[in-house]
């Protein structure tokens, strides 16, 4: 009986990592490449363009972005922001997410705030 449970284990994991793997890509050209070292070259210079800002807009081409703010939208994004509004913002937040790229998730700015405000 336990060899059955093993080698299901087995069996799922091994198409889970056959699943996990890049074999080959599109090149720009429409070529498939195939061979490792080219993928990663390619995979590394995909998400370098797709996150450096002048290529940014060419991810999503059919969006359209006005390229000016509204002076009323500028004059609210540049408002002041008072203590009571950020608390609010911040215990809005559902605890167990991460806002931003530290790692910290909201539970830890909420128990600052309440320390804060105690």
């Amino acid at each position: 009986m336990m060899k059955k449970h093993s080698k299901f284990f087995h069996s799922v994991v091994k198409v889970k990592t056959a699943k996990n793997h890049i074999s080959s890509l599109i090149s720009d050209t429409g070529t498939h490449i195939s061979n490792l070292p080219t993928l990663r070259e390619m995979a590394a210079e995909f998400y370098k363009n797709l996150f450096n800002h002048a290529g940014y807009w060419n991810v999503f081409p059919k969006l359209v972005a006005k390229k000016r703010l509204t002076p009323d939208v500028a004059a609210w994004l540049d408002r002041y922001v008072s203590a009571k509004e950020i608390h609010q913002a911040v215990s809005d937040m559902h605890p167990d997410k991460a806002p931003g790229p530290d790692g910290y998730n909201a539970l830890f700015s909420q128990k600052k705030l309440e320390s804060d405000w105690d």
